[in-house]
């Protein structure tokens, strides 16, 4: 199983977005993503399934499982997809461009930064097969803490990081960060605010869809670029949209030619 001990890199990974939250990734201070809180996610699904799961497992082997947040449990999650130029992905994320992430870069220096942030794989897994999994977790590290009933950070981290196969196109890898949360202890404002050396941001807010959104800006090395994928097809798009990145590229500090522009190979969408 392929989820993680200190973190598991695999090689580049891929972000499908817009152009526009591509020129906002990319500024002058590195690469600034913003990782959305687990219940405030597109899907509201993607990262509570392996808890939903876990809740019914624990209360089968006699642990009470409250809640994520009653756990001090509430992870931010960055998703990237480990396929590039799919057409399936482009369609899914209505993406302009993809950019090319070196997850070893990426993992190293979150690792580097903060004990609270995991790197891996997603796991598809059914009913049945998660069911399993957490039971073997449950037998391994859903230990009893002290004399707390409570769950152990890492049976906790492996939870958000399952997820039901109906989503298996995604071929996720995916960074959780796990806020410090404990109300009983008054630490609710030292958990809004941001982790040390400028890595995480305290907690900021936006409207998507009409819906308020929470989630934390995570700041990486401007290195962990590797390349951008450009979707248009019309050469007038793609000679418009490359001069735009480059001039952006040149702006925020990159050498001429440091990030590859690639044009798509992918077939047309067709609207």
């Amino acid at each position: 199983m392929k989820v993680f001990d200190n973190g598991m890199s695999c090689g580049i990974v891929y972000h499908y977005t817009s152009l526009i939250a591509a020129l906002n990734i990319i500024n002058n201070d590195g690469l600034k993503f913003h990782a959305s809180r687990y219940d405030n996610m597109e899907d509201p699904f993607d990262s509570g399934y392996g808890f939903a799961v876990a809740q019914e497992v624990l209360e089968n082997n006699g642990v009470d499982f409250i809640d994520m947040d009653d756990y001090n449990c509430r992870p931010y999650v960055l998703s990237f997809c480990k396929k590039n130029d799919d057409f399936s992905m482009r369609r899914l994320y209505n993406a302009e461009v993809v950019l090319h992430i070196d997850s070893d870069m990426l993992l190293q220096e979150s690792v580097e930064k903060s004990d609270k942030i995991k790197g891996g794989d997603v796991l598809y897994l059914t009913e049945s097969q998660t069911t399993s999994f957490v039971t073997n977790a449950y037998e391994h590290v859903f230990r009893l803490t002290g004399e707390r009933e409570d769950l152990n950070f890492e049976a906790k981290a492996k939870c958000s990081f399952l997820k039901h196969p109906n989503y298996a196109i995604e071929n996720e890898w995916r960074l959780s960060y796990f806020e410090d949360f404990d109300l009983t202890n008054g630490n609710q404002r030292e958990s809004l605010l941001a982790d040390s050396n400028n890595f995480v941001s305290e907690v900021k807010f936006k409207v998507n869809n009409g819906k308020t959104r929470i989630y934390r800006e995570l700041t990486f090395d401007s290195k962990c670029l590797r390349g951008i994928t450009l979707f248009q097809h019309d050469i007038s798009d793609i000679m418009k949209t490359r001069d735009t990145l480059e001039t952006w590229l040149a702006k925020c500090g990159y050498e001429h030619d440091e990030v590859p522009i690639i044009r798509t190979k992918t077939p047309k969408i067709n609207k």
